[in-house]
């Protein structure tokens, strides 16, 4: 399945920049919760849960928790996407659950957890991130059904 697999390159290059990990175990646990653990060499184990909360037609919650042998840090987010945004970002060809778990993966990518804002407008990322709305478009060719 496409989608996986481009969701495993992302997972990737967040275990490489968050942990320091070059190995990664994928597992995906529902459509909108994935977990994520990493073994490298020192035999420590990590895990990170994204979880996407539908809490209105335009409004999300993203809970992103990151567990370290029995240590868990938690961030969560509030996300907005508009109809306007979803046709601009993907001609409603995929769902606004999946942009948005596109969009906190994207962020991942080159941010830490922490330096997320807290609530935001999808649009918003395209502001500080030039590239995002082309990067989305791609995602989108890449992986709508």
């Amino acid at each position: 399945h496409l989608l996986l697999h481009h969701k495993g390159d992302l997972v990737q290059a967040i275990l490489v920049a968050v942990l320091g990990c070059s190995g990664q175990k994928l597992e995906y646990m529902s459509k909108s919760t994935m977990a994520i653990g990493c073994h490298p060499m020192k035999k420590v184990e990590y895990f990170m849960r994204l979880t996407i909360l539908t809490r209105g037609p335009d409004d999300f919650g993203v809970v992103l928790n990151l567990e370290e042998q029995h240590r868990t840090k938690q961030w969560i987010y509030k996300v907005t996407v508009s109809d306007d945004d979803l046709v601009r970002l993907s001609d409603n060809r995929i769902d606004k659950e999946n942009l948005v778990e596109f969009a906190i993966n994207f962020l991942l990518k080159r941010e830490s957890p922490a330096e997320i804002m807290t609530s935001f407008t999808i649009m918003t990322i395209a502001d500080y991130f030039l590239e995002f709305i082309d990067a989305a478009r791609q995602w989108v060719d890449d992986n709508a059904a």
